[in-house]
């Protein structure tokens, strides 16, 4: 399971999921959402057993759901999926999601490609404040990364 963020700037950033054989591209996802700092939350919800995490992700107009998912504190692996909407779901009528993605793998190997999508900012986060038009998630990169160890 690999997590990249590329081509960060100006509040853009391409997320490239890769599971295996499988890889899908989110190619400009907009800052306007709290998407990054969910996406780090993400993955210390899936260590602590959350059955259920959504994280939204806006390219304007439309917006892809990732929804990671698994049998609870037990389970050692997570279904991740990807859903891609035309049009903001709070729009009228509410547009319907098209599956795009959909792998499974072991729960410490998504909490660990989140983490790693980000460690390279790390230590550049003005760097990154300054192409992604917001700060650091500092916070939640320290939670996940402390929950790691």
């Amino acid at each position: 399971m690999r997590i990249r963020l590329e081509n960060l700037n100006a509040g853009w950033v391409d997320l490239i999921f890769e599971v295996g054989d499988l890889t899908y591209s989110m190619l400009g996802v907009s800052y306007v959402r709290n998407a990054l700092p969910d996406l780090l939350s993400s993955g210390f919800g899936a260590l602590r057993g959350q059955p259920q995490i959504i994280v939204r992700f806006l390219w304007e107009p439309g917006m892809w759901r990732l929804a990671v998912s698994h049998d609870g504190a037990e389970s050692k692996r997570v279904k991740i999926q990807i859903h891609e909407f035309s049009d903001w779901p709070n729009s009228d009528p509410t547009p319907m999601p098209k599956p795009v993605f959909e792998a499974e793998c072991e729960v410490a190997a998504y909490a660990r490609a989140v983490r790693n999508a980000f460690a390279v900012w790390k230590n550049q986060a003005a760097d990154f404040e300054a192409r992604w038009c917001g700060p650091f998630p500092r916070g939640e990169f320290d939670t996940l990364d402390a929950a790691l160890k």
